[in-house]
């Protein structure tokens, strides 16, 4: 089975990735094929919304790092792989149709960045965010240095991304990440309202609302995503010449 699920109904794609045993944890080939479901998604002329979701009792649980400290990249591969996540941001963000992410359980790493990256995001009561890379000699990616900031200030955003602290629901709230929290048994329900009510309004405005948005932050996301690059690739390069600790710290 596809490690990430694409389905077409109506006017709305809805693209799930697929990893549930593994707490959907972000594989080389689930982020190629992420990113080939976005693209799909952005240039099908009958698909005017993109509902991103995860299968299983968590959204995404980030890296997979068992596969990570198995076959540690290469420079020319690290260039690919970092190249990719940071792309999915940007079809997430830059794109011209809006993106809803879906959210329960956890949301780690670049699983964390994507519901950030969402035009909207409905959170679950279950949600929990953690960005760990910092304490697996990794760094953030998705503009996640960027968006933190804007969202819940400086000094906070350095404990969740720096320090990797967790998150829990009502922190969410808290924090500004999240407008409200959802109860379990209504996420379909709230779903299917926050589609209606983008899929009433005429597409041209849609388009405009999006890509309006898109122009007013693409400079900053840029210079956020390229930073990232940088950083990342740093990591990479020192990981694979000092090796790093990948056990799972829950």
């Amino acid at each position: 089975m596809s490690d990430v699920m694409y389905t077409h109904a109506g006017r709305v794609a809805r693209i799930t990735l697929n990893r549930p045993s593994v707490r959907n944890a972000i594989s080389r080939n689930m982020l190629q094929q992420l990113e080939q479901q976005l693209d799909r998604a952005i240039a099908d002329e009958d698909v005017d919304v993109i509902v991103l979701a995860g299968a299983g009792r968590d959204f995404c649980a980030g890296e997979d790092l068992r596969e990570l400290s198995e076959a540690i990249p290469d420079a020319t591969s690290a260039v690919a792989i970092v190249d990719r996540f940071q792309n999915v941001t940007r079809q997430i963000m830059l794109g011209h149709k809006p993106v809803v992410c879906v959210t329960q359980g956890w949301a780690i790493g670049a699983g964390g960045a994507w519901p950030l990256n969402a035009d909207f995001t409905l959170w679950c009561e279950t949600s929990k965010m953690r960005f760990p890379e910092a304490g697996h000699g990794l760094y953030a990616s998705g503009g996640v240095t960027w968006l933190l900031e804007q969202v819940c200030g400086p000094a906070r955003a350095r404990e969740i991304s720096w320090a990797g602290v967790d998150v829990s629901a009502d922190e969410l709230v808290k924090d500004r990440i999240a407008p409200r929290l959802i109860p379990s048994n209504d996420m379909d329900a709230a779903l299917d309202h926050l589609l209606g009510k983008l899929l009433s309004l005429p597409r041209a405005s849609l388009t405009r609302y999006k890509t309006a948005q898109a122009d007013r932050i693409h400079d900053q996301l840029e210079a956020a995503l390229e930073s990232e690059k940088t950083q990342m690739l740093d990591a990479a390069d020192a990981i694979s010449t000092n090796g790093a600790d990948f056990s799972f710290k829950p």
